[in-house]
């Protein structure tokens, strides 16, 4: 292909990180970009399965297969690729035929530009070029820079308030409960409880900024157990002004919470994650909404969207019907960052 990927490759390597919001181990990670390569639309990460023999398990080649239906369908110009594996030696052979191989299933969205393997995702780290252009005997004479500190992750930090965790089950830590769930969730929460919905509401805008003690986090955990104050809440992750701070109090909410509370706050915070394109942590938060509530309906529904590959723009349109139920229980919002939301 012409297209060419738009930075060094150092610092692709190095923003990797910061684009999937924590560090990959033994992971394979597919980063596409469109506009000619000049723009990154997606990225993706699996854990990389290998036999006893250390070549790729077969499962990984049909990933690859439902990987590529999505890339298709994003006007992906530029394909590249990261193995990221401590198992193998970064010039072993096996390397070289899986991005082979790779090549091959991505021709739909015009093979694979470039692939490179490193063996950790740390500060130093040299790599070698398996594919592309630059493909060559021998590692790389430059070095991964510091994937805390890159350009990617400093950005997300100022403008969404995440940091880079040092990996993907650190972000599952993150929600898991701290041994101090507060109480008063008795109820049944598969459906409409008797809060009033508009003084409900109320206590969750002032819950954003905290701090939550323990009857507040209970009061907000039962709004977003009442399907229609849920539902208008879930605006929230389209302003600019509130999605920090609700990202902050859903997963406060699911720290604090059990059961069906829990899940429809990590549910909460998968969507906000999925709009941002953030889809490795939106499937972080799921998996715990999930384990806590395996009939969330909303957990399972976006599951099975994130799983089938559908571009954070399908989730846009439910926005302004949130934005308008919010309107009516007092809370007048503007829906102003979808444009802004890309993968």
């Amino acid at each position: 292909m012409s297209s060419r990927v738009p930075m060094s490759v150092a610092s692709m390597l190095t923003a990797v990180p910061g684009l999937l919001g924590f560090v990959p181990h033994r992971s394979l990670v597919i980063v596409a970009f469109t506009d000619g390569g000049e723009r990154v639309v997606a990225t993706m990460r699996h854990d990389f399965a290998r036999l006893a023999d250390g070549t790729a398990h077969e499962q990984m080649y049909a990933t690859l297969r439902d990987l590529a239906a999505i890339i298709a369908t994003y006007g992906v110009t530029t394909v590249a690729a990261v193995i990221v594996d401590d198992r193998l030696r970064r010039g072993d052979a096996r390397h070289r035929e899986f991005a082979h191989r790779m090549h091959d299933i991505l021709a739909g969205c015009g093979g694979l530009h470039a692939g490179y393997v490193v063996e950790t995702m740390t500060e130093g780290q040299r790599w070698r070029t398996l594919w592309g252009e630059e493909a060559r005997d021998g590692d790389s004479d430059q070095v991964l820079g510091d994937p805390f500190t890159s350009p990617t992750a400093t950005r997300a930090a100022v403008e969404q308030g995440r940091t880079v965790a040092a990996s993907r089950d650190r972000v599952g830590a993150d929600l898991t409960p701290d041994g101090c769930a507060c109480g008063g969730y008795e109820f049944d929460a598969h459906g409409h409880t008797e809060t009033d919905p508009v003084a409900a509401v109320a206590t969750v805008m002032g819950a954003l900024d905290g701090p939550v003690d323990c009857a507040t986090a209970a009061a907000v955990g039962r709004a977003l157990c009442d399907l229609d104050i849920r539902d208008a809440l879930l605006a929230l992750a389209g302003t600019t002004a509130h999605r920090h701070t609700a990202a902050n109090l859903w997963q406060h909410i699911a720290r604090h919470s059990t059961g069906t509370v829990r899940a429809s706050a990590a549910t909460m915070l998968a969507h906000l994650y999925y709009l941002a394109g953030e889809g490795a942590m939106s499937g972080i938060a799921l998996d715990q909404a999930l384990a806590a509530d395996p009939d969330w309906a909303l957990a399972r529904l976006l599951d099975e969207v994130l799983r089938a590959g559908a571009h954070p723009s399908a989730l846009w349109p439910m926005l302004e019907t949130s934005a308008d139920m919010l309107a009516l229980l007092g809370v007048p919002v503007e829906v102003d960052a979808a444009a802004a939301l890309t993968a």
